[in-house]
């Protein structure tokens, strides 16, 4: 399946709960071709790894990670396995029941808060500017960097106007013992030492 019919399977309807909990969300973040070269590029930084466990944390319906799973398909020597955590079970529901099928049993999702999560066994995790306040996305990058193993990425995409350019260079000015930033294509990277 190509990533524009994904894309369309992956209409959602029902924004409703998420509305009536006043929570900030996106299930159908925007996607380039710059995003999406940015995964192999990722892989590229350990080339003698065999196998990669990529997470997103707040997966919604798998848009975005649909995209890197079909940029991985070009390493015929690696393994992955991708994972989402997300916080809505109707979302985690209606990818079971209408897009798992397409992902060649590669992938997981838990229906879990993603400040309660755990990233320790990821060698690269996700994140579409999950949270609207910037303390709030660097307490989860914290919690990512604290429990991440090392040679692991954090990678994060932000919205346009949303101010949080600079949340991951912030994130790692008071980790520079625990991480290297490395810039992909115009994004930072955080790599765990």
């Amino acid at each position: 399946m190509t990533k524009k019919e994904y894309r369309e399977k992956a209409k959602f309807e029902n924004n409703d709960f998420v509305n009536q909990n006043n929570e900030w969300y996106n299930i159908e973040p925007f996607e380039s071709a710059m995003i999406e070269r940015i995964i192999p590029r990722i892989i590229n930084l350990t080339p003698n790894k065999d196998s990669f466990k990529i997470c997103d944390a707040g997966i919604g319906l798998g848009t975005t990670m649909y995209c890197f799973y079909e940029e991985t398909k070009t390493f015929k020597d690696k393994d992955f396995k991708f994972y989402g955590v997300e916080k809505y079970k109707e979302y985690v529901d209606f990818f079971n029941n209408n897009l798992k099928q397409y992902w060649d049993d590669k992938i997981v999702i838990y229906t879990n808060d993603i400040m309660k999560h755990n990233y320790g066994e990821y060698d690269i995790v996700y994140t579409y500017t999950p949270f609207k306040k910037e303390g709030d996305l660097m307490c989860l990058y914290q919690k990512i960097i604290d429990e991440m193993k090392t040679d692991s990425v954090l990678f994060e995409c932000t919205l346009n106007g949303n101010g949080f350019y600079n949340t991951i260079q912030k994130t790692h000015k008071n980790n520079q013992n625990k991480t290297n930033m490395i810039n992909i294509m115009g994004h930072n990277v955080l790599v765990i030492k």
